[in-house]
């Protein structure tokens, strides 16, 4: 499943690049149900980010349509777009940690 996540994450970067090529939006990561089903999908946009995801979801069909054809897949999965959240949880962390090294 990793080729396969990996594979359509490359692809949806560059379809996803055409939508929104102004909002600097990268694909995070992509995780592919076994049965290729559903494909969740995680972005990371540097402006209006939650924007770009409901705008993203809003245009599944038209992206799975282009996603099919451009890759070779038994089914291509129905993609579901979530916001990453990682580097918010990472920068958090990393004022927790300055506030323990803090002398008091």
């Amino acid at each position: 499943m990793d080729k396969i996540a990996e594979l359509v994450r490359r692809e949806l970067a560059t379809h996803l690049y055409r939508y929104f090529s102004s909002d600097f939006v990268a694909v995070s990561d992509v995780k592919v149900a076994k049965d290729l089903s559903v494909a969740k999908v995680w972005l990371r946009a540097v402006r209006n980010p939650e924007a770009v995801v409901r705008r993203a979801q809003e245009l599944s069909g038209e992206i799975t349509k282009q996603l099919a054809g451009s890759v070779k897949l038994k089914r291509v999965p129905k993609l579901f777009f979530y916001l990453d959240k990682s580097a918010d949880h990472l920068d958090r962390i990393e004022e927790l940690l300055e506030e323990i090294k803090r002398p008091e």
